[in-house]
């Protein structure tokens, strides 16, 4: 279950690399997807916000170049500051939305696993189904972050997150994975429907969870 309130919005966040020096690879890696996840789907988010689009196209350029350098060495000073940098950038572009990769996540939220997690193995499938309906803006992001010609997002998501230690899947999370078409109702139910570019249907949120399962 999701709380959302003007009551729990903070008047200051503290957005200082140093705090994170000492965090485990693990969270390192699960924490920097996230924010990488959410900087993807701000962008690929229904809406015209150039000024959101731009905070979020270089946090994940940021995200991308140095989430593996956080990772390996959590003594990288400058790793871990655009590494935070690219987690204020996601939080503002929140403010435009984000889309079905964080349908996903919320949803799956009920065995206790990590959510950013939960967005990194969620968001290769959620590219490969947007990839031919808003190929222009998929493509724009590709370009920004400088991948090769031939190399598509879903891959470089999936390859990365083999690079760091995440999970492939939701079975080698340890995610049990019960009454799918449930699962996919409340997906489609989400929230964050609202901006994600194209809306999946019951149907196509449950083969999203056949994919990643």
């Amino acid at each position: 279950m999701n709380f959302g309130s003007p009551n729990l919005t903070p008047n200051i966040a503290i957005c200082d690399p140093e705090l994170t020096m000492t965090l485990p690879e693990s969270l390192t890696a699960s924490t920097g997807m996230d924010a990488f996840g959410q900087c993807i789907e701000a962008y690929l988010a229904r809406g015209n916000n150039p000024v959101i689009d731009a905070v979020v196209l270089d946090g994940a350029k940021r995200a991308y170049d140095n989430i593996q350098r956080a990772v390996m060495d959590g003594d990288d000073r400058e790793a871990r500051w655009n590494m935070m940098m690219a987690a204020l950038e996601g939080g503002i572009g929140i403010h435009k939305g984000l889309g079905s990769a964080h349908s996903i996540a919320n949803s799956l939220g009920d065995q206790g696993f990590n959510h950013g997690l939960l967005v990194t193995i969620a968001l290769p499938a959620v590219l490969r189904f947007l990839e031919n309906s808003i190929a222009e803006r998929i493509n724009s992001l590709r370009m920004h972050l400088g991948l090769e010609d031939k190399q598509d997002l879903a891959s470089m998501v999936e390859q990365l997150n083999k690079c760091i230690g995440i999970p492939e899947n939701l079975k080698d999370l340890g995610y049990q994975m019960k009454n799918s078409p449930g699962k996919a109702e409340l997906c489609h139910r989400s929230i964050f429907n609202m901006t994600a570019p194209i809306i999946p249907s019951n149907d196509q949120y449950r083969k999203m969870l056949e994919d990643i399962s």
